[in-house]
C-alpha cells in the first residue's frame, strides 16, 4: 500500500484510525497515557476485545514496575549528599530559595530525601533473595 500510494504507512494508518470501525493495536497503546492519546481514538462507547487476555495481568505489572539496583540507589544517595553539601554552603539555598517557578529548594527537604533513600536501602537489604523462604 505504501509503495502504491507513495505514503508512509505509519502516518497513513495513524490518520485512518479516526474513521476506522475496527482498530487492532498492542496493549501498550491502552496502558500508556501518551500512546493512548497519540492515536486520537474516541474511547466513548468503545468495545475493547483483548486477544490473549490471560497476559494482561503480567503486562500491567511489567508496565508499572521497575528495577533499581544497589548501585542506582547508592548513586541517588551520593547525589543527595552532594546537593546537601551545596545547599549547606550557600545560604541562598539553605533558607529555601525560590527558583522563580514557585518551587523551593530547602536543605531540610534534601535531608529528608536522603533519609528516605537510606530507609529504602535498609529495607531492600533485608529482603530475602528470590527463591529463599
Amino acid at each position: 500500500m505504501g509503495k502504491v500510494h507513495k505514503v508512509c504507512l505509519f502516518y497513513y494508518t495513524r490518520d485512518s484510525v479516526k474513521t476506522a470501525d475496527l482498530v487492532l493495536l498492542p496493549y501498550n497503546y491502552l496502558f500508556d497515557r501518551e500512546a493512548r492519546s497519540s492515536i486520537d481514538v474516541n474511547w466513548e462507547n468503545t468495545i475493547l476485545i483483548f486477544d490473549k487476555a490471560h497476559n494482561l495481568e503480567s503486562f500491567a505489572s511489567d508496565a508499572t514496575s521497575f528495577d533499581i539496583s544497589a548501585l542506582d540507589l547508592a548513586g541517588c544517595i551520593q547525589e543527595v549528599e552532594r546537593a546537601a553539601g551545596i545547599c549547606s554552603q550557600n545560604s541562598y539555598y539553605a533558607g529555601g530559595a525560590d527558583d522563580g517557578g514557585g518551587s523551593q529548594v530547602k536543605l531540610d527537604n534534601i535531608v529528608l530525601l536522603k533519609s528516605i533513600f537510606l530507609r529504602l536501602e535498609e529495607f531492600l537489604d533485608n529482603v530475602p533473595p528470590k527463591g529463599d523462604s
